[in-house]
């Protein structure tokens, strides 16, 4: 969680260093607990937000199912970038549903939950943060062994074409943001 809080602040940072006089990034943050809510609303307000974010205590299970119907309609349709905003969304999970929600208790990400943001057209980044193999760890043997296999193709098949990304380690966390901030950076540019 440290890392990813720095990674996100430092993301959040790179927006407020171009943010400019006409407050063209906003941001929201949702969380994706057992109860699912938006902390943050849409800001102008960055400053709050890497607040908020060098703040975060991880909570509860996570809870896809529950979270992504709350998290679409807080995202809401993408805007033409004149009358209304262009939008991102980005999700940042080791796709593991957590809550005991349905029979036979964890379970991977159900990537059909991402149908209607992408069909809002809003782009939607994933980041997986993968799972480090560790077969003797009873925790890990009883959760994530068994459905291991399964995270990445429903995570990959979530984001929008061309935006999944992976990572284990500081690095690749890093380095995934940046990719993501430049991709943002690059939709926005204005053109004559």
């Amino acid at each position: 969680i440290d890392v990813l809080q720095s990674a996100v602040g430092g993301m959040i940072g790179k927006l407020a260093a171009t943010q400019g006089p006409q407050d063209v990034y906003r941001v929201a943050i949702d969380t994706f607990d057992d109860n699912p809510h938006q902390p943050l609303p849409l800001t102008t307000n960055l400053a709050s937000a890497q607040t908020y974010i060098q703040n975060y205590q991880l909570m509860n299970n996570t809870s896809f199912s529950a979270a992504m119907p709350v998290f679409n309609a807080d995202v809401g349709s993408q805007g033409d970038g004149l009358s209304a905003p262009k939008k991102f969304a980005i999700i940042v999970t080791d796709g593991v549903q957590g809550r005991r929600d349905r029979v036979g208790g964890f379970h991977p990400f159900d990537s059909h939950l991402c149908n209607t943001i992408k069909g809002q057209n809003v782009t939607l980044m994933v980041l997986n943060t993968r799972y480090v193999p560790m077969p003797l760890e009873p925790a890990y043997q009883q959760t994530v062994m068994p459905i291991q296999s399964k995270l990445e193709p429903a995570l990959q098949a979530c984001a929008s074409p061309g935006f999944y990304f992976s990572a284990t380690d500081k690095t690749e966390i890093d380095v995934a943001f940046g990719q993501m901030f430049n991709a943002i950076q690059a939709r926005l540019r204005l053109v004559k």
